[in-house]
């Protein structure tokens, strides 16, 4: 048989627009030939990104134009759905097929060609790449930049979280999806161990992970994240309840609807450990992407919070909320003002002022703070940001 490609990529977004490109050219740098992309419904840029690599024949588009927010839990079994539809019409254009998200980055120990990496699991349906999910960063805003290069701060990989993962399969050897993580057919992790549940005992990322960028930063978990399944006013409207009320989806409403769910992204926990996996790529991925949209792409970007007694004397009721909401968002007062702005000054940047990195530590709390603390400096920052902040300091 006659195949196409030697790797691909499936994979289904909305709203991605911002960190499309840098997607696609890390994964191209690591041996990638080609995307299949499905898109749902998006109502950002994303098709300016997109049309020059369709253009050359690295991008096979397609829509789903289903409400995944109306759907119930047992969408991933439908004919239609993206995975099952890419395993139907493209199965026999690649030897290997990721399936993966945009907020996924596949990474490898060795670097690539991931076909090479691959063909050390040939014998076998497909292999289970287990998640390492990175945190906020302590991001509350977009930060300019790279994906790659902002969000540095993950779980601990022994936590169970890190058993997670997605699959990159033999499509011809592959049934029909059940669910978005573990495929239909014979199975193993890196260390060829049989995977016949989701979520199994054994699991590792020492030769291959998938790096899980879930959160971001509270404005892309509210605008894109949250936006798959309801939009900004819906959000805004459940304001101070931790679930949508109408209760008409049991998977989509209960997993995205959380208002809440960021702020265990944000948590110590979740940024408590320094990656540098993708510090190499970072360089090639940038020169890749200013040679394509022709400007420099901005170095990474200082963390910034809002700065909470500047807004309060602005918006009077603010203090209340603060003492009525915070416990919804992890006794975090920083989330609470920012979805305070989010919701009542529609998430405009001229109706607020905010505080940065730079500025954090210019002051002397952060020196006392830092000369006290054996924290690594992203994971202090954060720290303080929280504790000390927060309370007036």
């Amino acid at each position: 048989m006659s195949l196409k490609y030697q790797v691909s990529i499936c994979a289904m977004y909305k709203n991605e627009g911002k960190s499309l490109m840098e997607w696609i050219e890390y994964h191209l740098l690591i041996g990638v030939e080609h995307f299949y992309l499905y898109n749902n419904l998006s109502s950002d840029d994303h098709m300016s990104v997109l049309f020059p690599y369709i253009a050359e024949g690295l991008v096979t588009l397609h829509e789903y134009k289903v409400d995944i927010g109306k759907l119930a839990h047992n969408f991933h079994e439908t004919p239609d759905y993206p995975y099952n539809h890419c395993l139907r019409v493209h199965a026999r254009e690649s030897r290997w097929m990721a399936f993966i998200d945009l907020d996924e980055f596949i990474w490898l120990r060795e670097g690539g060609p991931i076909g090479q990496f691959l063909e050390g699991y040939a014998k076998f349906g497909g292999l289970y790449a287990h998640h390492i999910p990175f945190g906020s960063s302590g991001h509350y805003f977009d930060p300019a930049g790279l994906v790659m290069e902002n969000y540095t701060l993950h779980l601990p990989t022994t936590h169970n979280h890190c058993s997670w993962g997605k699959s990159i399969v033999n499509p011809r050897k592959c049934g029909n999806w059940k669910n978005a993580h573990l495929a239909s057919t014979d199975m193993v992790n890196e260390s060829r161990q049989p995977v016949r549940v989701m979520t199994p005992p054994s699991y590792g990322h020492d030769r291959i992970a998938v790096l899980h960028y879930s959160g971001k930063s509270k404005e892309h978990y509210f605008t894109v994240k949250m936006g798959r399944v309801a939009s900004q006013a819906r959000i805004k409207d459940a304001i101070g309840k931790r679930l949508f009320s109408t209760g008409t989806n049991d998977f989509a409403e209960k997993y995205y609807g959380d208002l809440s769910k960021w702020d265990f992204l944000n948590s110590a926990l979740h940024n408590s450990v320094l990656s540098t996996r993708m510090e190499k790529w970072v360089p090639e991925v940038k020169r890749r992407m200013e040679r394509r949209l022709n400007r420099k792409i901005p170095d990474k970007a200082t963390v910034r919070v809002i700065n909470i007694p500047v807004y309060a004397r602005r918006k009077p009721g603010l203090l209340e909320f603060l003492k009525n909401a915070t416990r919804i968002f992890g006794g975090n007062p920083f989330s609470t003002a920012f979805h305070y702005w989010l919701t009542f000054d529609d998430g405009d940047p001229n109706k607020v002022e905010v505080i940065d990195e730079a500025q954090i530590k210019k002051s002397d709390a952060w020196k006392k703070f830092r000369a006290g603390s054996s924290l690594p400096e992203p994971i202090a920052l954060k720290s303080f940001i929280d504790q000390v902040l927060s309370k007036g300091d």
